[in-house]
């Protein structure tokens, strides 16, 4: 028999989640029958130990409750790892163009996951069991205004396995069953799964997840398209949508016709830069202002709304553009009268 130790780590992942009870979940297989413990975890630092091991793999799942309404309560699994004898060793990782942590991406832009697996045994004495892995994808969705998720999760049907040591990079377009795909919300998960040695349980070695917000997108009112101006715009607005964590947005001007890629006149009212720390996207509601000062002459201008993020390489991004029509108004004063 043999007994695994818990470092003062996993109890630390809690230490925050003040009110909630949380405990590690211990499974095994014992002469054929499924055996099921749970160690609660009372502190927020030091050390916890297994029940004794008496089986070639044992799976410990980290579940923490989390009040719910009505005075009820809600199992939370937070995390899942298995142990063993043969087990590979696997490590998992989902990279992004954006390199903030935890992961995340754009509707509109592929992600990596990296997968290293190590120690797969190819001795014909050792189970059939820990001589591959698999390797399966999820998802959750989120609801399009909290940003939060909304319940509704699935597995797609697809799956991967592995038989050998290495490592494994994959480039991934995001999936979500959305309406939408540029506008989808949630999150992509891959988990490495063996089984234990009864083949009954399937067992998690690593998973990583991945969030994936929409693109942002932005309406400019007050200024409709080829409008005629007899003075500067007054009361332009602009409403930018799922702007994306951490982005960058303003509104410039230009003299002429659109044309993508031109560097204008930032309309100060409009420049906003939000923060790395901001988890979710934003929506933003700007006025535009007066345009006296930036239509010296008569002629034709457009605005457009544009964003930076990390990804485009960091170059400006448009979400919307609008030209309008300017030619003042001459007063013309005359004099009439008779002559005799």
């Amino acid at each position: 028999m043999k007994n695994f130790v818990f470092t003062a780590a996993i109890a630390l992942l809690l230490a925050a989640r003040g009110g909630c009870a949380d405990f590690i979940r211990q499974i095994q297989t014992v002469n054929g029958a499924t055996v099921i413990y749970d160690i609660p975890i009372a502190n927020d630092s030091g050390t916890v130990n297994s029940q004794p091991i008496t089986s070639a793999t044992a799976t410990f799942q980290l579940y923490t409750t989390v009040p719910g309404a009505n005075n009820t309560t809600k199992l939370v699994k937070l995390d899942e790892k298995a142990t063993g004898t043969y087990m590979p060793t696997v490590t998992l990782q989902a990279t992004s163009e954006d390199p903030h942590v935890p992961a995340r991406t754009r509707a509109d832009r592929p992600y990596g996951m990296n997968l290293k697996v190590e120690g797969m045994q190819t001795d014909p004495a050792v189970p059939d069991y820990v001589k591959s892995v698999r390797m399966n994808r999820s998802y959750a969705l989120y609801d399009a205004v909290s940003y939060q998720p909304n319940g509704t999760a699935g597995e797609y049907a697809d799956a991967f396995s592995f038989y050998q040591n290495g490592s494994y990079q994959s480039a991934v377009t995001q999936r979500l069953p959305v309406a939408s795909p540029t506008k989808a919300v949630g999150e992509e998960s891959f988990t490495v799964y063996t089984r234990t040695s009864s083949g009954a349980i399937q067992s998690q070695l690593a998973k990583a997840t991945i969030k994936v917000w929409p693109v942002a997108t932005a309406e400019i009112s007050g200024i409709e398209q080829d409008q005629l101006f007899t003075s500067a715009p007054k009361n332009g607005t602009l409403m930018v949508k799922d702007i994306y964590p951490g982005a960058k947005i303003y509104a410039q001007i230009y003299k002429g016709a659109e044309v993508l890629g031109t560097i204008g006149t930032i309309l100060p009212s409009t420049a906003v830069a939000y923060s790395d720390t901001v988890e979710v996207p934003q929506n933003q509601a700007l006025v535009i202002g007066d345009l006296e000062s930036f239509v010296s002459t008569d002629g034709d201008y457009t605005i457009e709304m544009l964003t930076i993020t990390p990804f485009n390489n960091g170059a400006p991004e448009r979400l919307a553009h609008v030209t309008f029509k300017l030619k003042r108004a001459i007063a013309v004063r005359a004099m009439m009268g008779t002559m005799e």
